[in-house]
């Protein structure tokens, strides 16, 4: 149970990431993650490839023994980058 509200976490957030950055790369910010930034440069919709990512380590936890760790972890680090977004939008 604690591992599916961790991944519904996981989830939440690389969504709630996507949409923060669409916001302040609408305002002219530029993306901070050279990889996402890279997909930006193609001519595909960078946010699929970085949700693709997002999903194979998601699943990569979630069938680890103790992918619950990890889970902590990433939650821990995109919760600060949905925040860092969400302050540069505020203060814009």
């Amino acid at each position: 149970m604690i591992l599916l509200s961790l991944i519904a976490i996981a989830v939440i957030l690389q969504v709630l990431d996507v949409l923060t950055t669409c916001e302040c790369l609408a305002r002219g910010y530029r993306e901070g993650n050279p990889l996402v930034r890279y997909f930006m440069g193609t001519n595909i919709h960078w946010w699929i490839p970085k949700l693709g990512i997002a999903f194979i380590g998601i699943t990569i936890l979630a069938i680890l023994p103790y992918g619950w760790i990890g889970f902590i972890q990433l939650n821990v680090i995109y919760t600060y980058v949905v925040y860092q977004n969400y302050r540069i939008l505020k203060n814009d």
